[in-house]
């Protein structure tokens, strides 16, 4: 599998090391930032699809718009998991709502929840992938028919 970008946008920079520390030890090639804004240029201006951790009060917009807007322009291209400490978690709901794909609450925990989003763009791609020869495949019977 080819290695997956991740973007770690965390405003705590010890969180956010460890988060990048772990994954980089595990082969990731990790980008930490610290602001949605910024966040959002790097993620919409990417041709390869990654996964995008985001902490649900991360300063400029907020970790919950930045998930609706990555998901309402860049569809499945991103995989978004909301970071939300415990005081946080009434940002859960508000993240279902805007699109993310998974939930994470410390290092540990996010870790796991990339590991498992990595697996499920790649799924994810495989399947577009036979559709799309499935379909050629459909048109070509048609055609002959």
């Amino acid at each position: 599998m080819a290695q997956t970008r991740v973007v770690v946008a965390h405003s705590d920079e010890q969180l956010r090391t460890s988060v990048v520390d772990a994954l980089s030890a595990l082969g990731f090639a990790v980008l930490p930032l610290n602001d949605s804004e910024v966040t959002w240029e790097v993620v919409s201006s990417s041709a390869s699809e990654c996964v995008v951790v985001v902490e649900s009060g991360l300063p400029s917009r907020g970790g919950v718009s930045l998930c609706e807007r990555i998901r309402k322009h860049l569809g499945k291209k991103a995989w978004v998991i909301l970071e939300a400490s415990r005081a946080q978690t009434r940002h859960v709901a508000d993240g279902v709502r805007a699109g993310a794909d998974d939930f994470a609450n410390g290092v540990t925990d996010v870790v796991d929840r990339v590991v498992a989003g990595q697996r499920s763009l790649a799924l994810e791609l495989e399947l577009e992938a036979m559709t799309a020869r499935f379909e050629a495949s459909l048109g070509r019977s048609v055609q002959a028919a």
